[in-house]
C-alpha cells in the first residue's frame, strides 16, 4: 500500500485513446477484494504550422527554391504538410522538386522530408505583388494544425505601386468615411480619392501618403466631411514613385438624401464575426451572400430589415482565410464589398 501512489504510465508515441488495467486489493487477513478497473485517457494536442514569408524573387526568374514549410507538435512528431490552396495562375506557378519538378495542386500531401522542396515560379510579365499560399501540417496522429499562410513577394519589371484588397464608403452622417486596404505595396507614392456625383466628371477630394515599398496588409482612412446630395460615386486612385497611375477597378456609391440606403461591413479584416450596418428607408427583405472571386456563392443569409439602422452579424467560421466578396441585394439595394477573413 505504500507504493499504491508510486505508480507512472508512460504511452507509446502516437496513441491516443484509453488505457485499462485491472487489480485487486487484498487485507492484513488475506482476504481478497474484488477486480477493479483502472483507466487511463491519453489525448494529444493538435500541431501548428507556422506563417512564412520567402525573400523577394524577381519577376524575371525562372522557378526559385523557396524556405521550407515548417510546424511543430508538443507531444508528437510532424508526419506531413497538405497545400490548402495555390497561386493564382496570373502570378506564377508552385512547383515541388524532387529532383524532376511537378506542379503543386490543391490537397496535394507533402512528406517532410519534401517540405524543403518547393519552388515558385512567376509569371515574367507580371508586376510586383506577393503570391500566396495556404498548408496544414498533420501529425503522426492524424491531427490537424491551424491553416498557415505563405507569403512570395514578386518585384522586378514594371511593378504596379499597390495591391488594393478592398475599398469601402460609409455613411456617418453628416460625412462619409473612406477606407481601403492594401495586401503589398511596391514603388507607391500616394493615394487620391475623386468623387462623382450623379454621373458628372470626377474630381480630386483628398490625397494620403502611401507606405512606397510594404508586403504586409495595411490599412487608410480619409472623410469626405461635404458629401453632396445624390448618389456619390468614389473611386480610388494610386501614384506610383515614377508618376505612374493606377486606378482600383471597384468604385464605391453613397446616396445622399431621398430613399437612399448607406451600408457599413466591418471589421476588415476580421477573424470570423463580420458586422454590417444597413440604413434603410423602408421595410425590406435583403439577402447577403458571399462570393469567392471566381464567382462561386459560399455563404448565403436572408434578412428582414426595418426603417433606420439594422445591424446585421454573420460568422464566417466556415470559411478558409482569404479574400472574398460580400453581395448584399435587396429591392433599393445592390452592394458588393471586398471582405479579407484571417486564420
Amino acid at each position: 500500500s505504500a507504493n499504491a501512489s508510486s505508480l507512472q504510465f508512460d504511452p507509446t508515441s502516437g496513441f491516443e485513446g484509453n488505457v485499462l488495467f485491472d487489480y485487486i486489493s487484498t487485507d492484513n487477513l488475506g482476504n481478497i477484494g474484488n477486480m477493479a478497473t483502472f483507466t487511463i485517457p491519453v489525448t494529444s494536442t493538435a500541431p501548428t504550422a507556422d506563417n512564412k514569408v520567402s525573400s523577394s524573387i524577381s519577376a524575371s526568374s525562372s522557378a526559385t527554391a523557396i524556405p521550407s514549410l515548417s510546424g511543430s507538435d508538443n507531444d508528437g512528431s510532424i508526419s506531413s504538410y497538405r497545400i490548402s490552396s495555390i497561386p493564382s495562375a496570373s502570378q506564377g506557378i508552385l512547383y515541388l522538386c524532387n529532383p524532376s519538378c511537378a506542379a503543386v495542386t490543391v490537397g496535394q500531401s507533402i512528406s517532410t522530408a519534401d517540405a524543403g522542396n518547393l519552388q515558385f515560379d512567376p509569371v515574367s510579365t507580371a508586376t510586383g505583388y506577393v503570391a500566396t499560399f495556404n498548408y496544414v501540417a498533420i501529425d503522426n496522429t492524424g491531427k490537424l494544425s491551424n491553416q498557415a499562410t505563405f507569403n512570395i513577394p514578386i518585384t522586378g519589371g514594371s511593378p504596379l505601386p499597390v495591391e488594393i484588397i478592398t475599398f469601402n464608403a460609409n455613411l456617418v452622417s453628416p460625412v462619409v468615411n473612406l477606407d481601403w486596404t492594401t495586401s503589398s505595396e511596391v514603388n507607391s507614392d500616394y493615394f487620391e480619392v475623386e468623387r462623382s456625383v450623379d454621373g458628372n466628371p470626377f474630381t480630386t477630394i483628398g490625397k494620403l501618403d502611401a507606405a512606397g515599398y510594404s508586403v504586409r496588409s495595411l490599412n487608410y482612412q480619409l472623410v469626405d466631411a461635404n458629401p453632396l446630395s445624390g448618389t456619390n460615386y468614389y473611386r480610388l486612385k494610386v501614384v506610383d514613385l515614377d508618376g505612374s497611375v493606377k486606378y482600383f477597378n471597384d468604385i464605391a456609391t453613397i446616396k445622399i438624401g431621398g430613399l437612399g440606403n448607406g451600408i457599413k461591413v466591418y471589421p476588415v479584416p476580421t477573424d470570423n464575426i463580420l458586422n454590417v450596418d444597413l440604413m434603410m428607408s423602408k421595410d425590406e427583405s435583403i439577402e447577403l451572400s458571399v462570393y469567392s472571386l471566381t464567382g462561386q456563392q459560399l455563404m448565403n443569409q436572408t434578412f428582414i430589415l426595418i426603417p433606420g439602422l439594422n445591424k446585421l452579424t454573420t460568422s464566417l467560421s466556415s470559411l478558409p482565410s482569404g479574400v472574398y466578396e460580400l453581395r448584399v441585394v435587396g429591392d433599393d439595394l445592390n452592394e458588393v464589398k471586398r471582405i479579407i477573413k484571417n486564420d
